[in-house]
C-alpha cells in the first residue's frame, strides 16, 4: 500500500474546513429520502466490515491452533 505523502499543516487545516462545508451542502441538496438511503447504506457498510473483521479472527484463530 503506498504511503500518503506528508502536506503541510495549513493546507490539511484548509481541507478539513472545506470538506466540512461541503458535506453540509450536499446534505442541503439531498432530499430526506435520499439521506435515508445513504445512511442505510453506510450502515450495511459498517456490518459488513464487522462481519469480515470476525471472520478473519475466526480464521486465524483455527489456523493457529
Amino acid at each position: 500500500m503506498k504511503k500518503r505523502p506528508k502536506l503541510p499543516q495549513q493546507v490539511l487545516e484548509f481541507f478539513r474546513a472545506t470538506g466540512a462545508e461541503g458535506g453540509k451542502e450536499r446534505a442541503k441538496r439531498l432530499s430526506p429520502q435520499q439521506r435515508s438511503d445513504i445512511a442505510k447504506k453506510a450502515v450495511k457498510a459498517r456490518e459488513a466490515k464487522k462481519t469480515a473483521k470476525a471472520r478473519l479472527a475466526k480464521a486465524r484463530q483455527k489456523s493457529s491452533s
